[in-house]
């Protein structure tokens, strides 16, 4: 049996940069070039993550660590019950940015059709030694 969970927006902890957060986000960005993630995207799916776990009991009050998208690690740590983007690393080459593309079922007057949606984007990289 799946679980969905809902997350209400009014009750998303908030999510900010620091000063040095930031710095690597544009580093990070800049490597890419073709990048379609964006900061904004990347704070919302962060609270959203962090306020699921705090609804299922999980204390999140010291510094943890946070795998956001195929090799990005986020270092995230909680003060005044704000949460801070300290550092963003990437594993590994990067060589492009590919489509994510997932089947929908569509209705069409009465029948209904299957077809390919894009979804986002995703970051294909080369792993580095370390992760191999």
């Amino acid at each position: 049996m799946n679980t969905v969970y809902t997350v209400v927006p009014s009750i998303l902890p908030r999510v900010e940069f620091t000063k040095t957060g930031k710095t690597a986000y544009r580093q990070m960005m800049a490597a890419v070039r073709k990048s379609r993630l964006i900061a904004y995207q990347l704070t919302l799916e962060l609270s959203e993550y962090i306020a699921l776990h705090l609804n299922a009991g999980y204390s999140m009050i010291e510094t943890f660590d946070v795998r956001y998208d195929n090799n990005i690690f986020i270092t995230v740590f909680c003060a005044g019950g704000v949460f801070y983007i300290d550092d963003v690393t990437m594993v590994g080459m990067i060589i492009g940015v590919r489509p994510v593309l997932v089947w929908m079922k569509k209705k069409e007057g009465y029948d209904y059709l299957i077809v390919h949606v894009l979804a986002g984007w995703a970051f294909q990289t080369i792993p580095s030694e370390e992760t191999v």
